[in-house]
């Protein structure tokens, strides 16, 4: 098939106005000063380059402000491009639904914007007077059709947008989270029209949040971070890239420490250590120490998966090489707490580290490979299947060679209904947190992801939990 959309280096930056000028006079001052009234640019899509061909469903998906919107603005020729080149084929129709209510004007009523709509899209009366009657029967709206737009609500005025973009048959449909409002019936007949207008080899760039929604429309999907291109292919890859986008979130550390005196206070009194549990400081070292047993080295990379508020954290950063560190958690606030509290209280900058916030069951975010990975703390708050995918998710970043160690809290048998008593005291669950697991059934998670556990048992942590230590399973033999 034919390309019907083609961009090469594709660019479109956007002024940012940190001095408004709003007066005659405010105008000369400035150009008296020399002062342009913006001294910076946004930039919303950087150097992209893809074609789509006749035919093709292709989903724009990716964080709020990544470039989605003005991508589809750039094609629809609401913006124009910055640099580089955009490429439509002429003679093709273009329908949009980008903004709600663009194209329409609220004081005019439903009918005269069905005709406004239409004629703007370059249909002559005579064909405008023959949709007509399919665009109010599709809104389901006629009783409303002579009332002023103004009047209508978030959800009447996208079942009209909708209703004059289909009945216009367009070459090219061009969709911006149409779904956002409406009901759910009129969403499901939107989607049966959108896979008619697909069977007769139509094109159709479709931007939304749903997953479900875009595997139902799109056979591909690009993924836009930041303006540039991250992924460009099927559209179930894509789903996961984006997932891995959502999920995982560098952490920026921006702040200087306070005081040490206000530090130790805010330590001492703080939710973040009663939340990861007493004997903060042995048992953090007693983590550094089982791991230097096992082999650790200074220059090995470590991710500490779980890390919440570094109390192993501050302990591999002062023994790693810098940037060997790298935490993940899905809590910000417990990362911070260990960010701005716990590694200036023990004298570590914590910019030798790396932090992610984000959610440990899909790692493919974070860079790299590592020698060493460390989960402690983390599968007692998770159900079964989730432990079972952060396993499997963890041994996948594992380097050639690399170990990943494990803590948890060991039931002697798999089904061990009754509450188990642990150091403390306090008592681990097999159906609700703190849960207990047995070693087999982990075992058989990481033999099931191409992994072979080992287990060491006691390892002399505080908190009475077992270690078992997995590697890659054809490394093992």
């Amino acid at each position: 098939m034919r390309p019907i959309v083609i961009a090469r280096d594709l660019t479109k930056t956007f002024p940012l106005h940190h001095h408004r000028v709003l007066s005659l006079k405010e105008r000369v001052m400035n150009a008296v000063r020399g002062r342009t009234g913006s001294d910076e640019s946004f930039v919303a899509l950087n150097h992209i380059s893809f074609e789509v061909a006749e035919g093709e469903s292709v989903a724009l998906v990716g964080r709020n402000g990544s470039g989605k919107s003005t991508l589809l603005k750039t094609i629809a020729g609401i913006h124009h491009a910055t640099g580089g080149k955009l490429l439509v084929r002429t003679g093709k129709r273009i329908a949009t639904m980008i903004e709600l209510g663009v194209g329409f004007h609220p004081d005019l009523s439903g009918r005269e914007n069905v005709h406004l709509n239409a004629a703007i899209h370059g249909l002559t009366r005579e064909q405008i007077e023959e949709i007509y009657p399919r665009v109010v029967a599709y809104a389901e709206l006629e009783p409303f059709m002579d009332n002023a737009l103004k009047t209508y609500s978030s959800g009447m005025v996208m079942r009209l947008g909708f209703a004059v973009s289909i009945n216009l048959d367009p070459d090219l449909f061009l969709l911006d989270e149409i779904f956002a409002v409406g009901d759910e019936a009129f969403q499901q007949k939107c989607l049966k029209s959108m896979h008619e207008f697909q069977e007769r080899g139509r094109t159709m760039f479709f931007v939304s949040h749903s997953a479900e929604a875009v595997r139902q429309m799109c056979e591909r999907a690009i993924v836009l971070e930041h303006g540039r291109i991250r992924f460009d292919g099927d559209v179930l890859n894509g789903i996961r890239e984006y997932r891995r986008v959502l999920t995982m979130a560098p952490l920026a550390i921006d702040a200087a420490p306070a005081p040490i005196a206000s530090l130790a206070a805010d330590a001492e009194h703080s939710l973040h250590r009663r939340i990861a549990g007493y004997k903060w400081e042995e048992a953090g070292g007693r983590h550094l120490e089982f791991l230097r047993e096992h082999g650790l080295r200074p220059s090995d990379r470590v991710l500490d998966v779980g890390c919440g508020p570094l109390r192993t954290g501050v302990k591999l950063m002062q023994y790693l090489e810098p940037d060997h560190y790298v935490g993940v958690d899905s809590d910000a606030s417990m990362i911070e707490a260990g960010v701005r509290v716990e590694a200036p209280l023990a004298g570590v900058d914590p910019s030798r580290g790396q932090y992610f916030i984000g959610n440990a069951t899909d790692l493919a975010a974070v860079e790299g490979e590592f020698d060493v990975i460390w989960v402690n703390g983390l599968v007692q708050d998770l159900p079964h299947e989730q432990t079972a995918l952060v396993l499997a998710s963890a041994l996948r970043r594992l380097a050639p060679g690399g170990r990943l160690f494990v803590a948890y809290f060991e039931a002697p048998e798999f089904l061990a209904v009754d509450p188990i008593e642990r150091p403390g005291p306090c008592f681990s669950y097999f159906d609700r947190t703190p849960r207990h697991f047995d070693f087999a059934t982990l075992a058989r998670y990481l033999a099931a992801a191409g992994g072979c556990a080992e287990r060491i048992g006691e390892w002399g942590d505080p908190h009475g939990q077992m270690m078992l230590v997995a590697t890659r399973a054809l490394e093992k033999h």
